[in-house]
Protein backbone atom coordinates (compact mmCIF):
# COMPACT_ATOMS: atom_id res chain seq x y z
CA UNK A 1 0.00 0.00 0.00
CA UNK A 2 2.80 2.63 1.01
CA UNK A 3 6.26 2.58 -0.27
CA UNK A 4 8.97 4.60 0.90
CA UNK A 5 11.89 4.57 -1.56
CA UNK A 6 15.65 6.22 -0.87
CA UNK A 7 14.22 8.64 1.31
CA UNK A 8 16.91 11.06 2.97
CA UNK A 9 16.33 14.02 5.10
CA UNK A 10 18.24 17.08 6.69
CA UNK A 11 17.52 19.83 9.49
CA UNK A 12 19.90 22.60 8.64
CA UNK A 13 22.47 20.79 6.56
CA UNK A 14 22.19 18.26 9.27
CA UNK A 15 21.40 14.49 8.74
CA UNK A 16 18.06 13.37 10.07
CA UNK A 17 16.92 10.19 7.34
CA UNK A 18 19.72 8.54 4.85
CA UNK A 19 18.10 6.58 2.35
CA UNK A 20 15.16 5.03 3.75
CA UNK A 21 13.46 2.24 2.18
CA UNK A 22 10.09 0.40 3.82
CA UNK A 23 7.06 -1.26 2.40
CA UNK A 24 3.83 -1.31 4.31
CA UNK A 25 1.39 -3.86 3.07
CA UNK A 26 -2.47 -3.08 3.49
CA UNK A 27 -4.25 -3.49 6.47
CA UNK A 28 -0.74 -3.91 8.62
CA UNK A 29 0.19 -2.38 11.66
CA UNK A 30 3.79 -1.18 11.04
CA UNK A 31 6.04 0.28 14.27
CA UNK A 32 8.69 2.05 13.54
CA UNK A 33 10.91 1.31 17.00
CA UNK A 34 14.03 3.94 17.57
CA UNK A 35 15.78 5.45 20.38
CA UNK A 36 15.23 9.29 20.57
CA UNK A 37 16.56 11.21 17.61
CA UNK A 38 17.02 8.23 15.45
CA UNK A 39 14.26 9.71 12.88
CA UNK A 40 11.03 7.63 13.33
CA UNK A 41 8.74 10.74 13.93
CA UNK A 42 10.48 12.73 11.09
CA UNK A 43 9.76 9.76 8.76
CA UNK A 44 6.19 9.43 10.29
CA UNK A 45 5.82 13.88 9.38
CA UNK A 46 7.22 13.20 5.83
CA UNK A 47 4.64 10.59 5.15
CA UNK A 48 2.23 13.10 6.53
CA UNK A 49 3.21 15.80 4.79
CA UNK A 50 4.03 18.16 7.18
CA UNK A 51 7.54 17.93 6.47
CA UNK A 52 9.06 18.42 2.73
CA UNK A 53 11.76 19.29 0.96
CA UNK A 54 13.00 15.59 0.91
CA UNK A 55 15.05 13.24 -1.19
CA UNK A 56 13.06 10.39 -2.33
CA UNK A 57 9.95 9.47 -2.81
CA UNK A 58 6.85 7.78 -0.95
CA UNK A 59 3.87 6.04 -2.82
CA UNK A 60 0.45 5.28 -1.92
CA UNK A 61 -0.71 2.71 -3.73
CA UNK A 62 1.61 3.29 -6.56
CA UNK A 63 1.31 7.24 -7.12
CA UNK A 64 3.31 9.55 -5.52
CA UNK A 65 2.26 11.83 -2.55
CA UNK A 66 4.92 14.11 -2.55
CA UNK A 67 3.31 17.27 -4.07
CA UNK A 68 0.08 16.08 -2.18
CA UNK A 69 -1.40 18.59 0.57
CA UNK A 70 -1.68 16.94 4.05
CA UNK A 71 -5.31 17.74 3.93
CA UNK A 72 -5.83 16.20 0.76
CA UNK A 73 -3.89 12.88 1.85
CA UNK A 74 -6.87 11.20 3.78
CA UNK A 75 -4.16 10.13 6.69
CA UNK A 76 -5.44 9.94 10.64
CA UNK A 77 -2.97 11.88 12.55
CA UNK A 78 -2.76 11.33 16.50
CA UNK A 79 0.00 12.41 18.38
CA UNK A 80 1.24 11.88 22.24
CA UNK A 81 -0.36 15.09 23.63
CA UNK A 82 -3.63 14.43 21.95
CA UNK A 83 -3.82 18.05 20.77
CA UNK A 84 -7.39 17.77 22.20
CA UNK A 85 -9.49 21.46 21.88
CA UNK A 86 -10.30 22.25 25.85
CA UNK A 87 -13.34 24.50 25.08
CA UNK A 88 -14.91 21.49 23.12
CA UNK A 89 -16.86 18.64 24.09
CA UNK A 90 -15.81 15.02 23.13
CA UNK A 91 -18.64 15.29 20.37
CA UNK A 92 -17.15 17.92 18.95
CA UNK A 93 -13.63 17.11 18.84
CA UNK A 94 -14.34 14.00 17.03
CA UNK A 95 -16.67 15.65 14.70
CA UNK A 96 -13.67 18.21 14.04
CA UNK A 97 -11.87 16.12 11.14
CA UNK A 98 -15.19 15.59 9.78
CA UNK A 99 -15.34 19.37 8.59
CA UNK A 100 -12.91 18.98 5.98
CA UNK A 101 -14.76 16.53 4.08
CA UNK A 102 -17.92 17.27 2.09
CA UNK A 103 -20.20 15.28 4.30
CA UNK A 104 -23.82 16.42 5.61
CA UNK A 105 -24.60 16.92 9.06
CA UNK A 106 -26.34 13.91 9.48
CA UNK A 107 -23.13 11.68 7.90
CA UNK A 108 -21.17 13.43 10.34
CA UNK A 109 -23.07 12.87 13.33
CA UNK A 110 -23.81 9.35 11.82
CA UNK A 111 -19.38 8.59 11.88
CA UNK A 112 -19.61 10.71 15.02
CA UNK A 113 -21.37 8.25 16.69
CA UNK A 114 -19.74 5.21 15.55
CA UNK A 115 -16.50 6.32 16.28
CA UNK A 116 -17.56 6.70 19.63
CA UNK A 117 -19.61 3.34 20.30
CA UNK A 118 -15.77 1.49 18.86
CA UNK A 119 -13.97 3.21 21.61
CA UNK A 120 -16.78 2.78 24.18
CA UNK A 121 -17.38 6.74 24.57
CA UNK A 122 -20.98 7.00 23.70
CA UNK A 123 -22.02 7.90 27.19
CA UNK A 124 -19.23 11.14 27.36
CA UNK A 125 -20.72 12.76 23.83
CA UNK A 126 -21.56 15.92 25.33
CA UNK A 127 -19.08 16.15 28.26
CA UNK A 128 -16.04 18.23 28.44
CA UNK A 129 -12.63 17.00 27.44
CA UNK A 130 -11.08 18.58 30.73
CA UNK A 131 -13.11 16.70 32.86
CA UNK A 132 -11.64 13.29 31.57
CA UNK A 133 -9.44 10.74 32.25
CA UNK A 134 -5.69 10.27 30.61
CA UNK A 135 -7.02 7.29 29.21
CA UNK A 136 -10.62 8.69 28.44
CA UNK A 137 -8.75 11.55 26.83
CA UNK A 138 -6.66 8.91 24.60
CA UNK A 139 -9.52 7.31 23.72
CA UNK A 140 -11.42 10.70 22.09
CA UNK A 141 -8.18 11.48 20.25
CA UNK A 142 -8.38 7.77 18.92
CA UNK A 143 -11.91 8.61 17.73
CA UNK A 144 -11.20 11.62 16.21
CA UNK A 145 -8.96 10.17 13.92
CA UNK A 146 -11.02 7.34 13.37
CA UNK A 147 -14.16 9.09 12.08
CA UNK A 148 -13.13 10.39 9.12
CA UNK A 149 -12.19 6.50 7.62
CA UNK A 150 -8.79 7.92 6.76
CA UNK A 151 -6.70 5.51 4.20
CA UNK A 152 -3.74 5.51 6.59
CA UNK A 153 -3.33 5.56 10.78
CA UNK A 154 -0.47 7.43 11.97
CA UNK A 155 0.55 7.24 15.69
CA UNK A 156 3.14 8.95 17.16
CA UNK A 157 3.77 7.84 20.79
CA UNK A 158 0.04 7.54 21.71
CA UNK A 159 0.54 6.56 24.76
CA UNK A 160 3.81 7.68 25.82
CA UNK A 161 2.29 10.60 28.56
CA UNK A 162 0.23 7.51 30.17
CA UNK A 163 1.55 5.90 33.09
CA UNK A 164 2.84 2.40 32.66
CA UNK A 165 -0.20 0.27 34.05
CA UNK A 166 -2.75 1.96 32.00
CA UNK A 167 -0.31 2.24 29.17
CA UNK A 168 -0.20 -1.42 29.05
CA UNK A 169 -3.53 -2.20 28.86
CA UNK A 170 -4.52 0.46 25.69
CA UNK A 171 -2.20 -0.83 24.23
CA UNK A 172 -4.11 -4.10 23.62
CA UNK A 173 -7.30 -2.05 23.26
CA UNK A 174 -5.50 -0.03 20.05
CA UNK A 175 -4.42 -2.80 18.24
CA UNK A 176 -7.74 -4.55 18.63
CA UNK A 177 -9.36 -1.42 17.77
CA UNK A 178 -7.32 -0.59 14.16
CA UNK A 179 -7.82 -4.49 13.31
CA UNK A 180 -11.44 -4.11 14.34
CA UNK A 181 -12.04 -1.40 11.69
CA UNK A 182 -9.20 -2.99 8.99
CA UNK A 183 -6.79 0.51 8.76
CA UNK A 184 -3.45 0.28 7.93
CA UNK A 185 -1.20 1.76 10.23
CA UNK A 186 2.22 2.98 11.05
CA UNK A 187 2.79 3.36 15.22
CA UNK A 188 5.82 5.38 16.48
CA UNK A 189 7.17 4.51 19.66
CA UNK A 190 10.88 4.08 22.07
CA UNK A 191 8.95 0.70 24.08
CA UNK A 192 9.71 -2.07 22.26
CA UNK A 193 7.25 -4.19 24.72
CA UNK A 194 4.81 -1.72 23.46
CA UNK A 195 6.46 -2.30 19.61
CA UNK A 196 5.91 -5.86 20.25
CA UNK A 197 2.31 -5.87 21.93
CA UNK A 198 0.66 -3.61 19.02
CA UNK A 199 2.91 -3.94 15.82
CA UNK A 200 2.20 -7.30 12.97
CA UNK A 201 6.06 -6.49 11.97
CA UNK A 202 8.54 -3.80 13.16
CA UNK A 203 11.24 -1.47 11.69
CA UNK A 204 14.11 -0.79 13.64
CA UNK A 205 15.33 2.64 13.49
CA UNK A 206 19.12 3.99 14.26
CA UNK A 207 20.68 6.95 13.45
CA UNK A 208 18.72 7.72 10.30
CA UNK A 209 18.61 4.47 9.06
CA UNK A 210 15.95 1.34 9.20
CA UNK A 211 18.39 -1.58 10.33
CA UNK A 212 15.97 -4.39 10.77
CA UNK A 213 12.11 -4.92 9.34
CA UNK A 214 10.42 -8.59 10.93
CA UNK A 215 7.74 -9.49 13.09
CA UNK A 216 7.73 -8.88 16.32
CA UNK A 217 9.05 -12.79 17.83
CA UNK A 218 11.86 -12.55 14.64
CA UNK A 219 13.11 -9.76 15.77
CA UNK A 220 13.60 -10.64 19.30
CA UNK A 221 14.45 -14.40 18.88
CA UNK A 222 17.13 -13.36 15.58
CA UNK A 223 18.96 -9.97 15.96
CA UNK A 224 20.77 -8.71 13.40
CA UNK A 225 23.48 -6.81 14.99
CA UNK A 226 25.22 -6.01 18.30
CA UNK A 227 22.97 -2.41 18.81
CA UNK A 228 19.46 -3.81 17.56
CA UNK A 229 19.85 -6.68 20.42
CA UNK A 230 21.20 -3.86 22.80
CA UNK A 231 18.54 -2.29 22.06
CA UNK A 232 16.39 -4.78 22.78
CA UNK A 233 17.75 -5.44 26.27
CA UNK A 234 19.31 -8.43 25.01
CA UNK A 235 22.70 -8.39 26.69
CA UNK A 236 24.98 -11.81 26.42
CA UNK A 237 27.21 -10.17 23.73
CA UNK A 238 30.81 -11.43 23.05
CA UNK A 239 33.34 -12.54 20.68
CA UNK A 240 32.55 -15.93 18.90
CA UNK A 241 36.40 -16.18 20.45
CA UNK A 242 35.37 -15.85 24.04
CA UNK A 243 33.31 -19.11 24.40
CA UNK A 244 34.98 -20.74 21.30
CA UNK A 245 36.13 -23.85 23.31
CA UNK A 246 33.02 -24.85 25.28
CA UNK A 247 30.59 -23.37 22.17
CA UNK A 248 30.07 -24.20 18.62
CA UNK A 249 30.32 -20.36 17.25
CA UNK A 250 30.45 -18.57 14.32
CA UNK A 251 34.01 -17.38 13.69
CA UNK A 252 32.62 -15.11 10.87
CA UNK A 253 30.51 -13.22 13.19
CA UNK A 254 31.48 -9.93 14.27
CA UNK A 255 29.89 -11.19 17.70
CA UNK A 256 27.65 -13.63 18.88
CA UNK A 257 24.42 -13.34 21.44
CA UNK A 258 23.67 -15.85 24.18
CA UNK A 259 20.23 -15.69 23.72
CA UNK A 260 18.96 -15.71 27.22
CA UNK A 261 15.88 -17.67 26.21
CA UNK A 262 18.26 -20.58 25.70
CA UNK A 263 20.04 -20.43 28.61
CA UNK A 264 19.45 -22.49 32.14
CA UNK A 265 20.89 -23.89 34.99
CA UNK A 266 21.30 -27.62 34.68
CA UNK A 267 23.50 -30.72 36.28
CA UNK A 268 25.17 -30.92 32.60
CA UNK A 269 26.04 -27.87 30.27
CA UNK A 270 28.64 -26.16 28.48
CA UNK A 271 29.65 -22.91 30.94
CA UNK A 272 30.27 -23.18 34.68
CA UNK A 273 30.28 -19.71 36.48
CA UNK A 274 29.41 -17.81 39.72
CA UNK A 275 26.25 -16.39 40.59
CA UNK A 276 27.14 -12.40 41.45
CA UNK A 277 23.58 -10.93 41.47
CA UNK A 278 19.75 -12.67 41.89
CA UNK A 279 17.10 -10.30 41.75
CA UNK A 280 13.21 -11.27 42.59
CA UNK A 281 11.04 -9.87 39.99
CA UNK A 282 7.53 -12.07 40.71
CA UNK A 283 7.61 -14.93 38.37
CA UNK A 284 11.08 -14.89 37.51
CA UNK A 285 14.60 -14.57 39.33
CA UNK A 286 17.02 -12.80 36.98
CA UNK A 287 20.42 -14.35 37.54
CA UNK A 288 23.98 -12.67 36.54
CA UNK A 289 26.57 -15.45 36.35
CA UNK A 290 30.37 -14.98 35.87
CA UNK A 291 32.16 -16.83 34.22
CA UNK A 292 36.07 -16.17 33.65
CA UNK A 293 35.85 -12.23 32.58
CA UNK A 294 31.80 -12.41 31.22
CA UNK A 295 28.90 -12.30 32.74
CA UNK A 296 26.05 -14.12 31.54
CA UNK A 297 22.52 -11.93 32.19
CA UNK A 298 19.12 -14.57 32.13
CA UNK A 299 15.94 -15.20 34.06
CA UNK A 300 14.39 -18.33 35.95
CA UNK A 301 11.36 -19.45 37.01
CA UNK A 302 10.90 -18.26 40.64
CA UNK A 303 8.96 -21.81 41.81
CA UNK A 304 11.73 -23.66 41.48
CA UNK A 305 15.15 -23.45 43.83
CA UNK A 306 17.14 -20.64 43.01
CA UNK A 307 20.79 -20.43 44.29
CA UNK A 308 21.95 -18.19 46.25
CA UNK A 309 24.38 -15.16 45.50
CA UNK A 310 28.04 -17.00 45.40
CA UNK A 311 26.75 -20.12 44.09
CA UNK A 312 28.75 -22.09 41.45
CA UNK A 313 26.24 -23.04 38.41
CA UNK A 314 26.61 -24.86 35.40
CA UNK A 315 24.77 -23.34 32.31
CA UNK A 316 23.35 -25.12 29.47
CA UNK A 317 23.65 -23.44 26.80
CA UNK A 318 20.81 -24.14 23.11
CA UNK A 319 22.96 -23.98 20.57
CA UNK A 320 19.65 -22.82 18.27
CA UNK A 321 20.33 -20.06 20.66
CA UNK A 322 23.77 -18.55 19.89
CA UNK A 323 22.49 -16.32 17.46
CA UNK A 324 25.30 -15.02 14.79
CA UNK A 325 25.42 -10.76 14.85
CA UNK A 326 27.29 -8.65 12.30
CA UNK A 327 27.66 -4.93 12.43
CA UNK A 328 26.21 -4.33 9.07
Amino acid sequence: MLTIQNVSFSYDKTPVLRDVDLNIVQGEIMCLLGASGSGKSTLLRLIAGLEGDYIGDIHLNGQSIKSIPVHQRDFGLMFQDFALFPHLSVADNVVFGLKMKSLSTIEQQSQVEAALKLLGLAKFSERDVTQLSGGEKQRVALARSLAPQPRLLMLDEPLGSLDAGLRERLMIEVRDIIKQVGLTAIYVTHDQQEAYAVADRIAIMHDGNIVQVDTPQNLYQRPKTPYIARFLGLKNIFSPSVFGEQLHTDEKADAILLHPDGLSLSDEGQLQGEIVERIFRGNTYRLSIKIDEETLVFNIESNQPVPDIGSHVIVHVEEDWVIALNST
